[in-house]
């Protein structure tokens, strides 16, 4: 807690009381390292955390189809259940991006998704060099997820 004193006809008068708490961002739910769902079910991905100041978490698609995915409130990212007739390339084989903002601190994290209709439909987080991870950051610092693969089909 810091103090600034000022000068009022002799007498030390308190000015301003500022106020520092800050706190690195902590993860309150990590992407696993693996995420199975079939296309019957769908699929969520969640990467929250606070902090101070509080991390925001917010996903960039390249759609805005909201019958097939959607960002909750919390930041979560879910993919709705999807037939043969429901597949579209913008969503189900796109980048998407997780974008976490604090204050003036804009930092992007690209998330690769791929899903083929079949067997298998497969979600990887793959931004340049290897696999992506979710990324937090304040004020304070940095943290990372581990690494997160997504796998949904029949």
């Amino acid at each position: 807690m810091f103090y600034l004193k000022g000068v009022d006809g002799g007498k030390m008068v308190v000015v301003s009381v500022i106020l520092l708490d800050l706190q690195g961002p902590v993860f309150l739910s990590e992407p696993p390292y693996k995420v199975e769902f079939s296309n019957n079910s769908g699929g969520l991905i969640d990467c929250t955390g606070h902090g101070s100041p509080p991390p925001d978490v917010e996903w960039s698609v390249a759609t805005t189809n909201h019958e097939l995915v959607y960002t909750l409130p919390n930041g979560s990212l879910i993919f709705y259940p999807f037939s043969a007739d429901k597949f579209r390339h913008e969503v189900h084989s796109t980048v998407y991006s997780g974008l976490y903002r604090v204050s003036f601190v804009l930092l992007w994290e690209n998330f690769p998704v791929e899903a083929l209709w079949g067997p298998t439909c497969l979600a990887a987080c793959l931004p340049c060099c290897g696999f992506g991870k979710c990324k937090l950051k304040n004020l304070v610092g940095t943290i990372l997820s581990r690494e997160v693969h997504v796998k949904g089909g029949k």
